[in-house]
């Protein structure tokens, strides 16, 4: 009798080890997941800022610049503002469509229990692009919209 309460101690012990792994890794996706979506909602707002800028005011690319990089600013992720480079934001303004592409990086999300493993931290990154197009007669802008 006492042969098998001793295994059961050891069957229960491994099984809860189990569970406990299973339930961290499922808690480290669902961090790193909602960080990349958060990541990609800001790189979104920031294209489609730049784009609209560009309707408002034509041909001014270091203010579409300018603004898609204030809505980086507004958009934390994971409570972190991104790290976006002026080289990250490609404004083309030809053939009457204006088109602004954003790359942003956040180092250092924390990843709980990581440090089991010795990676505490995970670097997330997202792309957007927006495009704008104002209509040819001379009409209110009709379309903004992301792309790609």
């Amino acid at each position: 009798m006492s042969t098998w309460r001793g295994t059961t101690r050891i069957v229960v012990a491994v099984a809860l080890l189990a569970l406990v792994s299973a339930v961290a890794t499922t808690v480290e996706v669902a961090t790193v997941a909602v960080a990349r979506g958060e990541a990609q909602r800001a790189a979104d707002a920031a294209a489609l800022a730049g784009a609209g800028w560009l309707l408002v005011v034509p041909n001014d690319e270091q203010g579409a610049r300018a603004k898609a990089l204030g809505f980086v600013k507004l958009n934390p992720v994971r409570g972190r503002v991104p790290d976006v480079q002026p080289e990250d934001i490609v404004v083309n303004l030809d053939s009457g469509s204006v088109r602004v592409r954003i790359h942003l990086t956040v180092h250092a999300i924390p990843r709980p229990l990581s440090w089991i493993l010795g990676v505490d931290r995970v670097g997330v990154s997202a792309v957007a692009a927006a495009e704008a197009r104002a209509p040819r007669d001379g009409r209110p802008p009709k379309m903004l919209r992301l792309v790609e």
